[in-house]
């Protein structure tokens, strides 16, 4: 099977990743995945050094003749079976072009819908979401064609727990006691400052790690943390070292998909509290998370778990054994050939 993916976006993030995944995945099948996306963007790069082939195009959208004349001449020429696009602005002429070519037609919604979906929703012959509450809002705008719920999965060969990891860490930062951790970096929707507001008074300590690219809200948090040796900034770090050495993995986000970060540190037998946002709940299928519908009460619930050890480690094993069952990118990547086949 040949299947050309189309993306829009330039920068690397959480799509673009979504992408070269899918990619990968196609070409560990045995079937001949491809990518029609801008020269200059992260992806095309990524997808070149993994040995995919790449044709360089600039969508534009819906009035994109030209990106549809090149993908359609691209469909005939290379005996392409499916086309599967992401980015609105890349969907248009992926979908006219499968039309022309008498194709199949696969469309990835990545984000919440911030309007009542168009056309681009009646054309797929699949679509797929990165999480049960996307497919939900579609199907109530009446969409009927057959919809996927599939969050990227971790790799369970990288995240795992590791005790020579954890000590090696824990010793480098001179971390002692439960040490609550989270990957939001310094980004408003993640609502860090929730975690410190719970944590400032604690005997807990707190690490946030992750990138800051706004420098009020990295003064606001710096004023925050000031005087409160229990709670650190650490920048980015490597995810599979932070998440070993933490004790508990706290989300306290105000929007989100299926986080990654959750999953990751489940694969690494840690406990979670989060808020119930997204579709967070798609992970909690045995009572494995502690999910907190207000601040109020993800406050209480991180507290709690802070304060009963029994619980972090019942919890723990609990998120392994679910991860590893569940979500892991082995299972993903069957559940993305399961769709291209029923094609």
């Amino acid at each position: 099977m040949k299947i050309l993916h189309t993306e829009w976006m330039r920068s690397i993030g959480g799509e673009a990743k979504r992408v070269l995944q899918e990619l990968l995945a196609i070409k560990s099948f045995g079937w001949e995945p491809m990518l029609a996306a801008s020269q200059s963007s992260w992806i095309a790069q990524a997808a070149k050094e993994a040995g995919i082939e790449v044709f360089p195009m600039e969508f534009q959208g819906a009035l994109d003749i030209l990106s549809t004349f090149h993908l359609t001449r691209l469909i005939k020429e290379r005996h392409i079976d499916v086309i599967h696009s992401h980015s609105s602005k890349d969907s248009y002429p992926a979908a006219y072009a499968a039309k022309l070519s008498g194709i199949k037609l696969v469309r990835t919604r990545h984000m919440d819908l911030t309007k009542k979906p168009g056309i681009l929703y009646h054309l797929p012959d699949a679509i797929i979401t990165t999480g049960s509450k996307i497919k939900k809002e579609l199907q109530n705008y009446g969409i009927t064609q057959p919809i996927y719920s599939l969050p990227s999965y971790p790799d369970a060969k990288l995240f795992h727990p590791n005790p020579a990891v954890r000590q090696e860490f824990r010793q480098t930062y001179g971390l002692k006691g439960v040490v609550v951790g989270a990957l939001t970096g310094l980004k408003r929707d993640k609502r860090p400052h929730l975690l410190i507001e719970a944590i400032k008074h604690s005997e807990a300590t707190l690490l946030i790690a992750g990138v800051s690219n706004d420098e009020e809200y990295f003064g606001q948090i710096s004023e925050l943390i000031k005087g409160h040796e229990n709670i650190r900034f650490i920048g980015y770090v490597d995810p599979k070292a932070f998440l070993n050495a933490i004790d508990i993995y706290a989300c306290p986000s105000k929007k989100e998909g299926v986080p990654q970060s959750i999953m990751q540190a489940m694969l690494c037998g840690k406990p979670v509290v989060s808020m119930d946002v997204g579709s967070i709940a798609d992970l909690n299928i045995a009572d494995n998370i502690l999910l907190a519908q207000n601040p109020k009460e993800f406050f209480q619930k991180l507290t709690h778990l802070i304060q009963d050890q029994s619980l972090q480690q019942e919890l723990g094993k609990r998120n392994y054994t679910i991860a590893r069952t569940h979500f892991t990118y082995e299972i993903f990547k069957k559940r993305l050939k399961d769709v291209y086949e029923s094609l």
